[in-house]
């Protein structure tokens, strides 16, 4: 309702020349449809925002901006309760009990009433966190006499949660998504033979492996497979690597780390950037809950120092945990490297590349050449890999040389 909303930036104190700004902005404005190619006769609109204006986010956080305060219910946090996330017209409720959640939807409902708001019903879902079990019988919530569908995940901006706060299902969105985007782009770019390596990796860093990293700073400390299985995709594809290709080996020819040190240290400097906020903020004090509690990522920082052989203390300020930061990211990335080395000594397969590469320590200068087919036979000619008319694993096939 835009007189409401003028209405408001005048309570906050905003300028009266932008509030004047605004109000021509929304004056006699008028819009149309089209469908099928076709464009609808004009129409005069009173309501709503324009749909891609840059200013619209700005002005619905200004509407809503009240709304906490016409709300019950919350969850208390490090001694501060929190009734609701919004983000532009996205807005969450959180509630500690199903009473309070039907409590803080009737208050909703009353705000909507007032300041003639509509909510979408078929937008509007309810998640219930849990460590298990079964719903319960009064796990039943309406807004103005209709039920609210209950669904066991959704996605809130661009990250699919579950009840039981699993990031499964948000692999199983992005994990595909980032394979797609690389067999999107096979024909026209990863296939030209005439486009250098390091360009390929390049644009595979800033298109899949930034979709299958979308969100790392929260779920960036916890190692997960799907996550992975985007670069191998790749890896194989650019090289021409058969699918049974070891991971190991991948990496180790490559000088490539693994996602999850990636996803490992974009989560660090998230992390970094919330112990400095100030002490009034969301994110900070849920920081130091998170912390306080050792769960979460506290408790896997604690868990990956200790494989390390060290220890983490979360007490240290800012700069000297940055120092710590780097230095776990390094020694996990020494010890993977390590762990490679010792599956390639033990293969039963691949024995001869330890011989090989045992000695190497950066990427091994072929890698450089602007020719990728001369490139890809470099490559399976040092891990083994080309196909010679047999496969050595396979019973009953004769070793025989093509």
């Amino acid at each position: 309702d835009r007189p409401s909303l003028f209405q408001k930036m005048y309570c906050l104190g905003l300028s009266s020349q932008l509030v004047r700004f605004v109000e021509a902005l929304y004056r006699n404005t008028e819009m149309a449809v089209m469908t099928g190619g076709k464009t609808s006769e004009w129409f005069r609109s009173r309501q709503g925002l324009r749909q891609g204006c840059l200013l619209s986010p700005y002005l619905f956080a200004i509407f809503l901006n009240d709304l906490w305060e016409h709300l019950g219910g919350g969850v208390m946090v490090n001694g501060v309760k929190i009734r609701m996330l919004a983000y532009a017209d996205d807005v969450v409720l959180l509630a500690s009990s199903p009473s309070s959640l039907q409590g803080m939807i009737n208050d909703l409902e009353e705000y909507c009433r007032t300041w003639n708001l509509v909510v979408n019903m078929k937008k509007s879902k309810i998640v219930v966190f849990r460590n298990g079990g079964r719903p319960a019988k009064n796990e039943r919530w309406l807004m103005k006499g209709e039920p609210v569908t209950v669904v066991k995940t959704y996605k809130y901006l661009g990250v699919t949660m579950s009840g039981g706060l699993s990031m499964e299902h948000h692999f199983r969105d992005k994990g595909p998504a980032a394979i797609h985007s690389v067999s999107a782009l096979w024909g026209s770019f990863y296939a030209n033979n005439k486009v250098p390596l390091e360009a390929k990796y390049k644009v595979f860093d800033a298109t899949a492996s930034a979709t299958v990293l979308y969100a790392a700073q929260v779920w960036g400390h916890r190692r997960y497979e799907g996550v992975e299985q985007c670069q191998f995709f790749f890896l194989r594809r650019v090289f021409g690597l058969p699918a049974s290709a070891p991971h190991y080996i991948m990496l180790l020819e490559t000088g490539r780390g693994t996602m999850f040190l990636r996803s490992l240290g974009l989560h660090a400097v998230f992390i970094q950037k919330v112990l400095k906020q100030p002490n009034t903020r969301l994110t900070k004090l849920i920081a130091k809950e998170v912390i306080g509690l050792n769960i979460s990522w506290a408790a896997d920082w604690i868990e990956l120092a200790g494989q390390m052989g060290g220890r983490w203390d979360w007490g240290q300020d800012v700069p000297t945990l940055k120092r710590s930061f780097v230095d776990l990211q390094e020694r996990l990335g020494t010890a993977e490297r390590e762990g490679w080395v010792r599956r390639a000594s033990l293969s039963a397969w691949h024995n001869h590349y330890y011989m090989v590469q045992r000695n190497t320590v950066a990427p091994p200068e072929y890698l450089n050449t602007p020719l990728m087919s001369v490139l890809r036979w470099c490559f399976k000619a040092r891990t083994g890999l080309m196909y010679l008319n047999c496969v050595r694993w396979r019973s009953g096939q004769q070793l025989l040389c093509a």
